[in-house]
Parts: structure tokens; sequence; C-alpha cells
């Protein structure tokens, strides 16, 4: 009569297979990027708004010319530009994204360094107008999409897996188009071609009834934050309060990743960060802070872009740890 394997031998079993699991994913999340990539800036015309949109396009080149690539927007924070997000940019290119980086006439650098000397002008358009500023915003993203596909460029663009991700008010402008309600005064401005959304140093108004804000956003959301993510203009919530957007969400594909000692600059991606406004002793953090937001956020596009059981393997264990410090944090609903 055959014995029933004993119970230790099972769990030891099981304890290696899982091991194996999140090693493969780990090593998947790791693998050295593959692709050369051409960059390329223009400027559209949104005839209908009568407004000039400049963006850069980082595109993938493959030896198939039938692949296509899942495409990341990407939207700038307050005084931005098209070459902000540029270390972020960069890498999820070099690992097959098609990746455009927006420039936002009204809230861009072109707009900001006219009043980079009055603070309380900055202030006070800051703090009253964020709804405002976000709405052409979102039409700027949804217009990007429109033109892709007619431009030769979306050609290379699987228009099936579309990622949208943004810091600061670029966060709160991913946000609304994930389908966050911001004002009752503002249209719902959700697009259900976006698959998937990465909000850096995100944001909630209103916070008094956070929980039917962010109701409908029901697509897989990862935010990334940590405890020095301060506006420098002091303008922007606390850092604890940039978690409430993910426990107001629906649960369900819903990451937080939050850094200890991260600050709003290097959070931008932005190449020139280092010489914005800093926390003291930000600086030897940085290179922690850039390749955990470099590893997760891959990991989420390539699980809920590409469809790859092994990033969401790696995201849902706790193998993840070994690349976060003992402080950072990371949580999933």
């Amino acid at each position: 009569m055959t014995q029933p394997p004993h119970p230790s031998r099972s769990i030891c079993l099981l304890l290696l297979w899982l091991g194996l699991m999140g090693m493969l994913a780990a090593a998947q999340a790791q693998a050295p990027a593959a692709y050369q990539v051409q960059v390329v800036d223009q400027i559209w015309r949104d005839e209908s708004r009568n407004r000039d949109i400049p963006v850069r396009l980082r595109l993938p080149q493959s030896r198939n010319p039938a692949e296509r690539f899942p495409l990341i927007v990407y939207s700038h924070g307050f005084g931005g530009d098209r070459e902000s997000g540029q270390i972020w940019a960069e890498y999820w290119a070099s690992y097959g994204y098609a990746v455009v980086q927006i420039q936002h006439p009204g809230s861009d650098s072109t707009f900001v360094d006219a009043l980079i000397g009055d603070t309380a002008v900055m202030k006070a358009l800051r703090s009253s107008s964020a709804g405002n500023l976000v709405t052409p915003r979102a039409f700027d993203i949804r217009f990007v999409l429109d033109e892709l596909r007619i431009r030769p460029e979306g050609r290379l663009i699987d228009q099936g897996r579309i990622g949208l991700a943004g810091h600061s008010l670029g966060a709160y402008t991913v946000q609304v188009l994930a389908g966050q309600r911001a004002s009752m005064r503002l249209p719902v401005l959700a697009d259900p071609r976006i698959r998937a959304a990465i909000a850096l140093s995100p944001t909630v108004r209103n916070r008094v009834d956070a929980e039917s804000q962010f109701s409908d956003v029901k697509l897989p959301f990862m935010l990334i934050t940590g405890s020095k993510d301060v506006d420098r203009f002091g303008l922007a919530d606390a850092p604890e309060e940039r978690t409430r957007p993910f426990y107001a969400m629906p649960p369900g594909g819903k990451y937080l990743l939050w850094l200890h000692n991260a600050d709003h600059a290097v959070l931008s991606g932005n190449a020139g960060y280092a010489a914005m406004p800093r926390e003291p002793g930000a600086a030897s953090a940085d290179a922690h802070d850039v390749h955990a937001v470099q590893l997760f956020s891959l990991a989420f596009w390539d699980a809920h872009l590409r469809g790859m059981t092994q990033a969401e393997q790696w995201l849902k264990t706790r193998q993840n740890r070994r690349d976060l410090a003992d402080d950072d944090r990371f949580e999933r609903r």
C-alpha cells in the first residue's frame, strides 16, 4: 500500500516551489534592458482647442517589423515639460515600452518660469486652480491617444495596452483619467483606453470624502510616495496624506510603494532633480529610491500591460522585500 507523503516533506516541496517562483519572478524583473530607443521630439496641433502640444516619443527599436509595443503616456508636474520624468521614461522604453512624454501648456515650464519669483501668486494659482489645470491636461492626453491612432509612429504601438503615469500635478491628472471624481463641478474624465496607471507623488483633493472620489478607479493602479514627499513650494499634501488615494480606491490590483526618505524631487524622475531644493540628507537615498521606483514600476507594467505572470507573482510575494530598505514598505489590495 502506497504511503501518503509525509506532511513535512510536502511543506518543504511547497516552500521550494514558492522559492523557485520568487527567484524566477525576481530574475524576470531584473533582466537586462534589451532595446535601443529612438527619441523623437514633435509638436502636435490640437485644432479643436487651438492648442499646441509638445511631445517627446521614445520608441524601442526591434528587428521584428511586426512587433508592437505597449504604450506609456507620461504627464509632468507643475512647471515641467516634455523632458520631465526622463529617468523613468528612459528605463521603461529600454525594456520595450513606447513612451510619450507630454508637455502641458498653461502649467508647464514656459508658463511657470514667468511667475517663479512670485511665490504668493504661484501658491494662489496652485491651491485654487488645481482642478482647472487638470481638465485641459486630461484633454491633452486624450488628444495624444487619438493622434497615435493616425500618425506613423502609432504603427509601433499596441493600442490595446496603454498605461498612464505622472508626477505631482501629473499624478493628479492620472488619477482623474483613471476615474477619480475630483469635484462635482468637473466632468468625469475617465478614459477606457487606459489599462493601468502609476501616480508618483499622488494627491487627494476635498479629503473629507476620499472614498466617493475614488470609488470608480477600478483599473490596476500603483501609487509611489515617500516620507519626505513634500512639494518644493510647500503647497502639496503632507507625505502621509499622499497614501489616502490607495486606501480609498476599491481593492483589486492596487499597490502602494512607500520609500523612507524619498522626496518630491527624486520622485519626479527629472534628470536635473539634484539641482532642485532638497531635504537635508536626501542625496544619500537617491540611488536606492531610483532603483526601487524603476524595479517596482517595471514589474507593475509587465504584470498589467504585458500579462506576465512572473512579474505579477513577484509583486505578490515577499521576494520583493530584498530590494527595499528596512523602513520602506510595499502594500497591495
